[in-house]
């Protein structure tokens, strides 16, 4: 029976029998190690058995020289480290080898030249995850930037995530950091080099700052230059220092199209009972009402050591990360409220002008006092075709009263337009008008924040 040839990774026999290799990055490198073995052992069986094929393997192997080809020389320095690795693999990859030859010879021609295509899109780097970023991980150990570079990469957006206060970052990283979430409350994502594995470190995290009430009726160049001025100063930067940390530099910087900053500083700190160097790289920028901050860690397990080098290293990978930042411009995301701790108002627009109403959680539908009733009607804004009933309701202090319910076509609260929208007219010029359920449900609401005075939109 013809046996078709397949691509060999060795990626079951290594995990499943190499039982002596205990560390993840040492079955990466088994793993990468063994996937380019297959490649190589196949390919040499169709050049020695396929002629005629052998211009096309040869170029073949120039891809894989060009896009990998330090893939599994790293790989197997890694393992070289560890000491004698080869005689638990070796029995193992000279039966494969041998499986492979023999298909090679056996196969019928159409099954080679189908093969030589599968490993062209492989080279091209249509690599199946998790072996990608292993593979991605060891072939630009010493050149980090090439992988963001080369397009090996994918985006992480902040959008909706609990912790992210309702802002949006988007920033592209690079596919062998491993991501997770951060343990730190205010840490939205960390992502890790090595596949998890290694000392260097990405990180978000997002800060609410306040909102002075003036600041609302500025343009965003006038807040713009506010934060360049008055925030991102290197008193400002060298405050973010405590008793455990070292400053190194302040530089004043543009960062997604607004001002911003990068602040580095260098500490010891002990995980797992083991010391860390660690010199954090904060690149720091604004959106109005929120503060961006996007840590680039690099560290190593040896606290003698420089980080200069290190950072020198990582550091054009960090400026494409930096660099790659978005912020999705915004709309009707917040709306603003106003009052004391008992009581809030917000503004609504109808028919041009804003009208200041009461945040009534408890009433059902929203009402207006007679004099707004009289002044939308002489405007136009309603009309009897707007009417829809007359009914009894009950005040919070238990008294009942007749009102009118009339539809409003349109109004605005924030930058939030809403159509058809029912009110109880109180015949009473004093009343205080109140916005009611029937408007928030209307408003897709994520969060209501009393205390910072803001009904947070969804995005």
């Amino acid at each position: 029976m013809k046996r078709t040839i397949y691509i060999i990774f060795f990626l079951s026999t290594l995990v499943s029998n190499g039982q002596a290799i205990k560390q993840d990055k040492a079955t990466r490198a088994s793993m990468v190690y063994g996937y380019f073995e297959g490649i190589e052992t196949s390919l040499e069986s169709l050049y020695e058995y396929n002629p005629d094929l052998r211009q096309e393997v040869n170029r073949l192997n120039l891809l894989k020289t060009t896009n990998f080809g330090q893939s599994k020389k790293n790989a197997i320095a890694y393992l070289n480290s560890l000491g004698d690795w080869q005689s638990l693999l070796n029995p193992e990859i000279d039966s494969l080898k041998t499986q492979l030859k023999w298909n090679a010879l056996i196969s019928e021609k159409e099954e080679p030249i189908k093969y030589l295509k599968d490993v062209e899109n492989i080279l091209k780097g249509n690599i199946p995850s998790p072996i990608l970023e292993s593979v991605l991980a060891f072939q630009y150990e010493n050149q980090p930037h090439k992988e963001f570079s080369n397009g090996y990469t994918y985006e992480f957006s902040t959008k909706g995530h609990k912790k992210s206060k309702n802002a949006e970052v988007v920033l592209t990283i690079p596919k062998s950091w491993l991501a997770k979430e951060g343990k730190n409350p205010n840490v939205i994502q960390l992502f890790t080099d090595d596949c998890g594995s290694g000392f260097n470190m990405i990180s978000i995290m997002t800060q609410e700052m306040p909102f002075e009430e003036e600041a609302k009726n500025l343009t965003f160049e006038e807040i713009d230059k506010s934060y360049e001025k008055e925030v991102f100063t290197e008193e400002w930067g060298k405050s973010f220092v405590t008793k455990n940390e070292k400053f190194i530099s302040f530089k004043p910087m543009r960062i997604a199209n607004r001002s911003g900053c990068l602040l580095v500083l260098e500490s010891i700190t002990e995980r797992m009972g083991m010391k860390y160097k660690m010199r954090n790289l904060m690149f720091v920028f604004h959106d109005v009402s929120y503060l961006h901050f996007i840590t680039c860690s690099v560290g190593t397990g040896n606290i003698n050591e420089s980080l200069e080098n290190i950072e020198e290293k990582l550091f054009p990978l960090y400026s494409m990360v930096v660099n790659s930042i978005l912020i999705p411009k915004k709309s009707d995301e917040i709306i603003y409220l106003n009052g004391n701790s008992s009581a809030k108002t917000a503004l609504l627009n109808i028919g041009g002008k804003d009208y200041k109403f009461l945040l009534d959680t408890g009433a059902t539908i929203s009402s207006i006092n007679q004099d707004i009733f009289y002044e939308l009607y002489q405007k136009g804004i309603i009309s009897i075709d707007n009417f829809l009933k007359k009914d009894k309701v009950e005040l919070a202090n238990g008294e009942q009263i007749l009102v009118e319910y009339w539809v409003i076509s349109k109004l605005k609260i924030g930058n939030k337009t809403i159509n058809d929208v029912v009110f109880a007219v109180q015949k009473n010029s004093t009343a205080t008008p109140l916005l009611g359920m029937n408007i928030l449900n209307k408003l897709d609401i994520w969060k209501i924040d009393l205390e910072n005075n803001k009904i947070y939109l969804k995005n």
